[in-house]
């Protein structure tokens, strides 16, 4: 039997379809590695806002002798909120996009003598920071509440 000879050259089909497959693939595989990577650098932000607000929260300790004024939303025996903690509050709210928003918690039944702010990361995680000094991360919910303040 003798085959005919057309003289075009080019692909068949099934060669076109084997490589859009493989360019799809390697286009989903990047894709998934640049969302995590954009969600890595939004959760070192907040880590690096909440390391912050630590920060900021012992420095008003030490001028005023409590947390009262490390607020969102000013409680009463503070006319405002720490400028510092407002800001950082509001970056990070930027940053978590829907996720639920910073919470800061302050023992109020003894002059605020002890805190703990708490948000979740966008990579599924949640990161503490506290009056202890304590700055971590968790793989679930800590125990930071409006009854116990401290990252646990």
């Amino acid at each position: 039997m003798k085959l005919l000879k057309t003289g075009k050259k080019g692909f068949t089909l099934v060669e076109l379809l084997v490589v859009v497959v493989i360019i799809a693939l390697i286009v989903s595989i990047a894709f998934t590695y640049l969302v995590n990577a954009q969600k890595r650098s939004r959760d070192a932000g907040i880590t690096a806002d909440m390391d912050g607000i630590r920060k900021t929260a012992n420095l008003v300790f030490n001028q005023d002798g409590d947390y009262d004024c490390v607020c969102v939303t000013p409680p009463a025996g503070c006319s405002t909120c720490n400028e510092q903690v407002v800001k950082a509050a509001a970056d990070i709210d930027k940053l978590n996009g829907t996720l639920p928003a910073l919470a800061i918690y302050r023992n109020l039944t003894s002059n605020a003598t002890s805190f703990c702010a708490e948000v979740q990361l966008n990579l599924g995680s949640w990161y503490c920071v506290d009056s202890n000094l304590k700055s971590k991360t968790y793989t679930s919910p800590p125990v930071c509440s409006s009854s116990f303040f401290a990252c646990e």
